[in-house]
C-alpha cells in the first residue's frame, strides 16, 4: 500500500517529469504522468517517489539507483540510445515517406 497521495506528489513536483522536465500541466499532457520509485526496492513512501512521464518511467524501468540524480543518468543513457536508433532507423523512413 502506498504511503503517499499521487496528486500530492504531482503537485510537489510541479506536474513535471523529474527526469526530463516534461510538462504535465494540461489535460492532454497530464495523462502521461506517472509515479516512479527512485529506488524500486526502497520504501513505498513519498521520499522515494517522483513524478515521471511515461517515456522516462519506461526508460528507467527497475534499474537500481539510490538517488534522483542516478535515475536521471539512467534515463539519459537510454534516451541517447533511443535517439540514435530514431536518427538511424526511423527518421530516414519518415523522410522517405514525406518525399512521395
Amino acid at each position: 500500500m502506498a504511503n503517499y497521495d499521487r496528486l500530492e506528489i504531482y503537485a510537489r513536483d510541479g506536474f513535471r517529469c523529474c527526469y526530463c522536465g516534461f510538462d504535465g500541466g494540461t489535460f492532454d499532457t497530464w495523462k502521461f504522468l506517472e509515479i516512479d520509485h527512485i529506488n524500486p526496492k526502497g520504501p513505498n513512501e513519498s521520499s522515494n517517489v517522483v513524478t515521471s512521464c511515461h517515456y522516462c518511467n519506461g526508460c528507467k524501468g527497475n534499474d537500481p539507483c539510490e538517488t534522483l540524480e542516478q535515475g536521471r543518468e539512467i534515463v539519459s543513457r537510454h534516451n541517447q540510445t533511443n535517439f540514435k536508433y530514431w536518427q538511424d532507423k526511423v527518421l530516414p523512413i519518415m523522410l522517405k515517406d514525406r518525399s512521395h
